[in-house]
């Protein structure tokens, strides 16, 4: 029997699996499927990550294998499969490959129009994980778009794929894009459809989809991206934010009945879903497009900040939001959205908010005619006054730099709202039928909750470096060193006669001291919050307490000094020094903290959190109370047996880990309960006897540390 050698030879020489020849080979041997089903996927899966590979090593190191890929049209290959696979799930590994090759490619690959029918393939989502791999793909091919490669996925005039615009020379090419119209974006559509997935995986690979198109489109893709039925992704998001913004709400109300750790929980992530929606309009608009930053700012405006600031639309869904968490809200988005127009609108929305308000209650209040007259004479002037502070703001902000500023419609949209103008105020008047509070009854409001997020609102937007001096001055938080006034021939000014929330500071300094002066007391982080309020309001304003608020003042201080004075009784009073260090220095960060870093959900923890036990000012992390329990005793049963609790740790190290809220120590330290037996009863007498006079000598030593926290302490005079 006779052998051919040629037969034979390809099963001992070696071959190049990175060679071209060998390329080939296994692009034949998968043109030859037919069909994929559960016999042949494992092997068609070799060979396609055989391709990846290959393909892959080709476009670093031999460009030969790259035409190949391109001449073959392996991504053809790659849809043949899906569309052949029958039952054999291989949609999730081919994704996955394509992801892997898109990854890895410097060329691209997005030609002939293959990637938009695999995005456009009717893949069935239901089950499994296929969702994230198509969501994890099209980030994928999102992540190689740029200028000129994103015309490769789009569809222009009557859908016609875009191939030839490439070849074009620039001059022509140049002109072919004015005359089109992009018609058809498949992997910007197909990506929205999972913009509302559960799934946190897939929410963040698809906004990174749309950031990425964001960044790569040029006016034609702007004009489809901000055109119906493509722009309403940009309304949806907001109504979407103010859905959960309500749903939030219901939290709020819910913690304010019965507050368990579970509410408290979704309560937290409830907090963190708005935040990061917020930050997600912020990276849009931080982008630079000029048309969408237009558009999203519109939308926040119109859908958010006007239905929490201005009580006329009371009857909308929003409307039912209670205040605090309107207020959180609005503080939120100042801190993380920028945009000097958006802030200066938001301040003019609270100014009108604030003069209809302002003129209803003197109508209410049965007034005089001529009351009244003034009253709506002060809304005419701010009307006309909101016509001069566009006039003066929008060519500030084009000098700034601000691009098309003027084509945003911040002021149009208020002007909606308002819906009158110089002479008939009254309307305006009338429309004020609502029960939704309104500005005057967030600042004199005995609810402490809304009081301090109102006051909170106020800061954050005072303080924002976007806000127009003017307008910083109106409200009565310009900075007093800085020497910031009010130009004479202000209309508003002169309607007001001065800031507007300087006749009331009084009435709100006497407000936050009767909190620090409540019983059962607030926790600590509420107390802190109030002084750090505090301090921001004594900094902008010439206000001095009255007799009535020192005397809350010294009531507050000296409810301090007892509580203290009181931890002296405690075993281990040793401890209370170093405690009061820590506490000290988290207490002055507290009331240092910057507005635009302070959290202004840390109000609603006023309305969340019970007050704490009458009597009790221990701080936060003293875990484990010194009672009586833990003071040294005989036995009542056994008059021999004398009952210690031994510490066996340094108090200054343990309150430190304390202080850094390490609390996992806590379960591990050693009970330290001693029971000591003595021969008669005179000895375990004289053993507690002689524990006691040391617990007493280590209180003496504490005092005389701690005396300038423990002396009486009443200035004199208001002055003081």
């Amino acid at each position: 029997m006779s052998f051919d050698r040629s037969s034979w030879v390809p099963f001992w020489r070696s071959t190049d699996r990175f060679s071209l020849e060998h390329f080939k080979y296994i692009i034949g041997e998968l043109q030859e499927i037919k069909v994929v089903n559960k016999l042949n996927k494992d092997s068609v899966m070799d060979m396609l990550g055989a391709i990846v590979e290959i393909v892959t090593y080709g476009d670093q190191n031999d460009a030969s294998i790259f035409e190949c890929f391109m001449e073959y049209q392996i991504l053809a290959e790659f849809l043949r499969l899906i569309k052949i696979s029958r039952n054999s799930s291989i949609e999730v590994q081919l994704l996955h490959y394509l992801s892997i090759l898109i990854q890895n490619l410097e060329n691209y690959c997005f030609s002939n129009g293959y990637i938009n029918n695999i995005i456009l393939y009717p893949f069935k989502f239901d089950t499994g994980d296929l969702a994230s791999y198509f969501a994890s793909f099209l980030r994928t091919v999102s992540g190689k778009l740029n200028r000129e490669t994103i015309y490769l996925l789009v569809n222009v005039e009557e859908g016609i794929p875009r191939l030839a615009v490439r070849d074009l020379r620039r001059e022509e090419r140049k002109y072919k894009v004015k005359q089109d119209m992009v018609v058809s974006f498949p992997l910007y559509s197909e990506a929205l459809k999972f913009a509302r997935n559960e799934e946190k995986m897939i929410q963040i690979a698809i906004r990174a989809v749309t950031l990425n198109v964001y960044n790569a489109c040029d006016d034609m893709v702007l004009a489809f991206l901000t055109t119906p039925p493509a722009s309403e992704y940009f309304s949806d998001l907001v109504l979407h934010l103010r859905d959960q913004c309500l749903h939030f709400d219901s939290l709020v109300r819910t913690t304010m009945d019965s507050c368990t750790r579970e509410i408290r929980n979704q309560l937290q992530m409830g907090t963190d879903l708005v935040v990061n929606d917020l930050y997600y309009f912020n990276d849009i608009l931080k982008i630079g497009q000029p048309g969408l930053s237009r558009l999203m700012i519109e939308n926040i405006f119109r859908s958010l900040v006007l239905p929490a600031l201005l009580p006329l639309q009371s009857s909308e869904n929003f409307g039912s939001q209670s205040s605090i968490t309107s207020l959180c809200v609005i503080c939120r988005l100042l801190q993380v959205v920028d945009g000097r127009e958006l802030v200066n609108s938001v301040a003019i929305a609270l100014l009108c908010s604030y003069m209809f308000s302002f003129a209803r209650s003197t109508i209410e209040k049965g007034d005089s005619d001529e009351g009244a007259m003034i009253n709506v004479d002060t809304v005419n002037h701010f009307a006309e006054y909101l016509i001069d502070i566009k006039e003066v703001i929008v060519p500030f902000l084009e000098a700034e730099g601000a691009e098309n500023i003027s084509k945003t419609n911040l002021f149009g949209i208020l002007s909606e709202y308002i819906s009158c103008r110089t002479g008939t105020a009254s309307c305006l008047l009338d429309k004020f039928s609502v029960e939704r509070n309104d500005v005057l009854s967030l600042i004199l409001s005995e609810n402490i909750s809304i009081l301090l997020a109102f006051l909170m609102f106020l800061i954050i937007l005072s303080e924002h470096k976007d806000l127009d001096s003017s307008l910083s001055s109106i409200l009565g938080f310009a900075d007093k060193n800085t020497g910031q006034e009010m130009s004479s021939n202000n209309l508003l000014q002169r309607a007001m006669d001065g800031n507007i929330f300087a006749t009331h500071m009084p009435k709100i300094l006497t407000a936050l001291l009767r909190v620090l002066v409540s019983q059962p007391p607030f926790s600590i982080s509420t107390r802190w919050h109030i002084g750090w309020v505090l301090g921001k309001l004594l900094r902008y304003h010439d206000t001095k307490f009255t007799e009535h608020d020192i005397d809350l003042f010294n009531v507050s201080y000296e409810q301090s000094r007892e509580g203290l004075a009181q931890e002296l009784n405690g075993c281990w009073s040793d401890y209370i020094p170093t405690t009061v260090e820590i506490e000290w220095l988290k207490c002055t960060r507290a009331l240092a903290e910057s507005s635009g870093l302070k959290d202004p959900f840390l109000t609603l923890e006023v309305s969340t959190h019970d007050h704490l036990p009458e009597g009790s000012m221990s701080s936060s992390h003293a875990w484990q109370r010194m009672v009586d329990a833990v003071k040294p005793k005989i036995d009542d049963e056994h008059s021999t047996w004398l009952h210690l609790r031994i510490r066996e740790f340094d108090p200054r190290v343990h309150a430190k880990k304390a202080g850094a809220n390490d609390f996992t120590g806590a379960n591990n330290v050693v009970d330290g309960r001693w029971t000591l037996a003595f021969q008669t009863t005179e000895i375990c007498d004289s053993a507690l006897l002689l524990t006691r006079r040391e617990l007493d000598k280590q209180r003496s030593s504490v005092e005389r540390l701690l005396a300038p926290f423990l002396q009486n302490y009443s200035p004199k005079n208001s002055s003081d």
